[in-house]
Order: C-alpha cells, then sequence, then structure tokens
C-alpha cells in the first residue's frame, strides 16, 4: 500500500477530535496563528500514515508517531520539527489517556531511565576551567 502524502485529503481522520482538543490547548499556552498551523499540518499528515498504514490510535506511541511521520513526504528540513510535533502531540493524547505508554514502560512507572548513582566526589570535586589551567606544568 502507497503511502498517503500530507496533500491528501483523509476520508476519517482518526486524529480529528483530538487535533480540535490541541488547538485549544495550544491557544491556552498563546502559540502564534503560524504555530497552531505547523501543528495542525504535521499532525493531519500524521492521521493520514495512520490510515494507509492501518495504524489504530491505541497502538500509537512516541516511537511510532516518529516512524510514521518519518515515512510521509515531507520536505527534509521540516523532519526535525515534525518529529518534535507528534512526539508532543503523542504526550498530550497520553495525558488523555488515549495513546499508549513507551515500549518497555512498567505500569505505574514513571517511564524514565534509571540513573546509575553519582558519587559525592564527583558531584563535589571542582574542575578548573580550560582557559584558567596553567600551559606550563
Amino acid at each position: 500500500m502507497k503511502p498517503a502524502t500530507p496533500n491528501d485529503r483523509c476520508i476519517r481522520d482518526p486524529l480529528c477530535e483530538y487535533l480540535k482538543q490541541i488547538k485549544k490547548h495550544l491557544e491556552n499556552q498563546h502559540y502564534s496563528r503560524d504555530g497552531m498551523i505547523q501543528y495542525s499540518r504535521c499532525i493531519n499528515a500524521l492521521g493520514c500514515q495512520m490510515k494507509a498504514f492501518n495504524v489504530d490510535l491505541n497502538d500509537l506511541d512516541e516511537e511510532r508517531a516518529v516512524d510514521l511521520i518519518s515515512e510521509s513526504d515531507q520536505p527534509p528540513y521540516r523532519c526535525k520539527h515534525d518529529r518534535f510535533v507528534v512526539k508532543s502531540f503523542v504526550k498530550f493524547l497520553k495525558t488523555l489517556g488515549v495513546a499508549k505508554s513507551p515500549r518497555g514502560a512498567e505500569p505505574g512507572g514513571t517511564g524514565r531511565c534509571h540513573r546509575l548513582p553519582v558519587h559525592r566526589a564527583a558531584v563535589t570535586r571542582k574542575v578548573q576551567p580550560a582557559w584558567a589551567r596553567s600551559s606550563h606544568s
């Protein structure tokens, strides 16, 4: 099946209702009109890709959303921004209880990586800036 392009009209957009909600959220965050148009463009492209690849909203996570938007015919200079937008959108969906948690996340967990213990000596040790070090040792 050929992937959808952003210019295709999706007959039934799986993200239509959530697009309205995030627009309202972005308005409350004082996003510019242009910023909201960029979000809409990217989310519409994601919705078209979800339809083209038969991805259900319940199966959508950040990683899958980035994969889908990478398959679209977006110009290369928009890739990084589009990945940011779809990740932000999926995080928004998670706050609504719609999107699934990232792969490998434990139920009830924070979804964050475990940090290695840091030794107090490494934290409190003062490092002299390079410009202040003597080049004549």
